[in-house]
């Protein structure tokens, strides 16, 4: 913690991240925009404004911590939202292939790729591989294949993303 901040100072700022983020949590479904496009900027402008109450300044050694819990949160309320989607017999065969073909055949490809033209070793380029086939998977959630989302009109079916790849 910075030793110049008192405890009023330490609270006034936490009250007022706080604040902040809660605003941009509830302006951004008004908007249909996804919240993250108000925080960021939020978390920016504050940053710029007032240096002395960054969130690592505020909580000290303790900051990593803490954006290890906040992080693993996120991830499970992400979770939380996902859903299936019902598909006809004859897209399940593509579904399948993309899943035990494609993604084996992705993830080593970004594997050799990462250890031949970027130099790096066999047991990172192997993560690098896999972090690859996460981004692949979000792409797939890109073109409009996801479930449900709050910040479209309609999502598209299976059927139309398969047209839009072809």
């Amino acid at each position: 913690m910075d030793p110049t901040l008192s405890t009023q100072d330490v609270m006034l700022a936490i009250a007022l991240i706080f604040g902040i983020a809660t605003a941009c949590q509830l302006v951004a479904p008004r908007l249909r925009i996804p919240s993250l496009v108000l925080l960021l900027p939020a978390g920016f402008l504050l940053g710029l404004v007032a240096p002395q109450w960054r969130a690592d300044a505020l909580l000290g050694p303790s900051f990593p911590v803490i954006v290890e819990l906040v992080v693993a949160v996120i991830l499970f309320q992400g979770g939380l939202g996902l859903t299936t989607i019902p598909l006809p017999k004859d897209q399940r065969v593509i579904v399948r292939r993309l899943l035990y073909i494609g993604a084996p055949l992705t993830w080593l490809g970004a594997t050799f790729a990462a250890h031949v033209l970027l130099g790096m070793d066999w047991p990172i380029a192997f993560m690098l591989g896999a972090t690859d086939e996460t981004a692949a998977e979000r792409g797939v959630h890109f073109l409009g294949a996801d479930a449900e989302s709050p910040y479209e009109e309609r999502t598209p079916d299976v059927r139309a993303v398969m047209e839009r790849l072809a």
